[in-house]
């Protein structure tokens, strides 16, 4: 379980690094995008280094926190897909252009 919690944070770096136009315009887009899954991938792997007891408890933690973060992230787009849902009615499709012109 570590070494898949492992390798989920390096996909994430490594999809960030095919994304790097999006991503590396500002300090924060590269600490979030690129400085935390690579120190979130070190730290797992180094968990590798600890007792047997303590890697157990780590795999648990991985295997409740990484399964969360996606549902959450799949939840969150799944609604901003689907914004009549959250809605609860319909919604004016219209441009700006649109509305400007209907009100004159």
């Amino acid at each position: 379980m570590i070494v898949f919690a492992a390798s989920v944070f390096a996909a994430l770096f490594v999809l960030n690094l095919t994304n790097w136009a999006y991503y590396a315009d500002t300090l924060a887009g590269i600490a979030y995008h690129y400085a935390l899954p690579a120190a979130l991938a070190a730290a797992t792997l180094s968990a590798l280094r600890l007792s047997p007891n303590a890697r157990l408890a780590a795999a648990l933690c991985f295997a409740a926190v990484v399964p969360a973060l996606y549902l959450t992230e799949l939840a969150l787009g799944e609604q901003a897909r689907n914004p009549d849902a959250r809605m609860g009615g319909d919604i004016d499709r219209r441009s700006k252009i649109d509305v400007i012109l209907d009100l004159r």
